[in-house]
């Protein structure tokens, strides 16, 4: 990487520091390890949201953000989780709820660097990973016709509410009568483990294939479809320029842009910027270096807003 890249500058009107730099740096070589590994194992990906926006916009990184989004066709997906454990540096791991429970964000995976510091303060209270990640997304097939659409969402809808359930807390259900309805989903959840509903809730969602469908949704939050595009968006791809980077992105990335953000080649307000993470990050030393991590928010210092 080019040593002027350390730079401290300014893009439009948008004050980067040397740190932050940095994190982009770390991000930048994790997403390299990540590119090599889908070009070795013929895997397809896409640059979505607001990478995307940056590569298109800004060429890339969006001046305000603090991380990498991409996308992966459900059955690349699924093979890049079996083999990428394998291939991936000491210093990197894969992190996705159905390989451990204790993990907060539900249906995607992060490739994170145990030699840096990344944590959000909604999930400093965790013992996990927080070390600087790039997120990975599925994108996965969507019903075409309106009876197995109607189908499908009752399916999701009604897992989804019980995967909530058996991730609920017995100090947090507020009365008595919510402690004895919890009781069975605590049963299950001894049983068979808290990853329960989950993996059906995921079973679910692959049944429609990527390839073989007019939509997708490459992400979803807790249940409810979040990004639906039109599969034909990704019919073919283009190389755009991200940093020091070619990133494959979606030959449809004007539709997807405008559907998600509208004019995207206009600028926010300088006050909507930057309000997506709120979290503390280092570059330079390892998470567990801060542990408890919740001592990282005792400051207004130390909260970056990215």
């Amino acid at each position: 990487m080019n040593p002027d890249f350390f730079q401290e500058e300014t893009r439009h009107g948008f004050f980067i520091d040397a740190k932050r730099k940095r994190l982009w740096a770390v991000e930048l070589a994790t997403l390299e390890v990540f590119l090599d590994i889908c070009a070795r194992h013929n895997l397809r990906y896409y640059a979505i949201d607001g990478t995307l926006l940056g590569a298109v916009r800004h060429k890339g990184f969006i001046p305000w953000d603090d991380d990498i989004d991409v996308g992966m066709p459900r059955r690349d997906y699924e093979r890049f989780l079996r083999i990428a454990p394998g291939l991936l540096p000491p210093h990197l791991s894969l992190h996705y709820r159905r390989a451990d429970p204790r993990i907060p964000w539900p249906f995607y995976a992060k490739i994170r660097n145990r030699n840096t510091t990344f944590i959000q303060k909604d999930r400093a209270h965790l013992d996990i990973n927080h070390g600087v990640n790039i997120d990975v997304f599925p994108m996965d097939g969507w019903p075409r016709r309106p009876k197995d659409l109607a189908d499908y969402t009752r399916r999701q809808t009604l897992l989804n509410r019980l995967d909530r359930k058996i991730r609920s807390s017995w100090k947090s259900s507020p009365t008595w009568r919510a402690k004895l309805l919890l009781l069975p989903f605590l049963g299950i959840r001894r049983m068979f483990g808290e990853n329960f509903f989950h993996n059906r809730l995921e079973k679910l969602f692959m049944e429609y294939d990527f390839d073989d469908t007019d939509l997708e949704i490459h992400c979803r939050w807790h249940g409810a479809g979040r990004g639906m595009r039109s599969r034909r968006l990704f019919d073919d791809h283009v190389l755009l320029d991200f940093e020091h980077l070619q990133l494959r992105c979606p030959a449809g990335y004007d539709a997807y842009l405008r559907e998600h953000y509208g004019d995207y080649m206009q600028f926010p307000s300088p006050e909507k910027r930057g309000l997506w993470h709120i979290a503390f990050f280092d570059p330079d030393r390892p998470y567990t270096e801060y542990s408890p991590y919740t001592r990282c928010f005792e400051s207004a210092d130390s909260v970056s807003t990215g």
